[in-house]
């Protein structure tokens, strides 16, 4: 779903990969990735500003091919005539005004829908996968709190259901007195 090669190398096409990413690697709220602005960036450190519910600010890691794809959309965008400030939406709707929930909703269903093994297509999907996968690859469950904005580790538990599911997996197909 996140192969560059799955998008078009316009506006759209980069927009549209933007958005997956952002949700995806960041585990973002809606709302959180249509407040980010290109301040919110920061190259050097690989990361991005996220502010959350109840206006709590946090600091997400991003990776060098997210960084390059924020740096390359940023230029599609200019080339459209939606100069990219400091203060401006990254992402933009196409006539250059801000993103709007169901914008990212369009979005996020478009590509999603082109995979047969995608039951779910709204963007909440991605956030929920982005806690999963980092739950099923030993990520401590309270840096994914942080990571996802939660106040409570209750909230952030909802996760832990598909990773005991594999965990029982596990146990059925490795251990010898199943």
């Amino acid at each position: 779903v996140l192969d560059s090669n799955n998008y078009s190398h316009d506006f759209d096409g980069m927009r549209s990969q933007l958005v997956l990413e952002l949700l995806y690697n960041c585990g973002l709220r809606v709302s959180e990735l249509i407040g980010l602005s290109f301040k919110d960036v920061d190259y050097s450190r690989s990361e991005v500003k996220v502010l959350g519910k109840g206006n709590k600010e946090r600091s997400i890691p991003i990776g060098g091919n997210l960084v390059s794809l924020i740096k390359n959309f940023s230029v599609i965008r200019n080339n459209e005539g939606f100069n990219s400030m400091p203060n401006d939406k990254l992402i933009v709707s196409d006539k250059g005004t801000d993103a709007y929930p169901m914008l990212i909703s369009r979005i996020v269903n478009k590509v999603l829908k082109r995979y047969a093994n995608v039951s779910k297509t709204n963007p909440h999907v991605l956030r929920h996968t982005f806690a999963t996968h980092l739950l099923n690859n030993g990520s401590d469950i309270n840096a994914i709190k942080d990571l996802l904005g939660h106040e409570s580790l209750a909230s952030t538990s909802v996760y832990m259901h598909n990773s005991i599911e594999r965990l029982k997996d596990v146990y059925k197909n490795s251990h010898p007195r199943k």
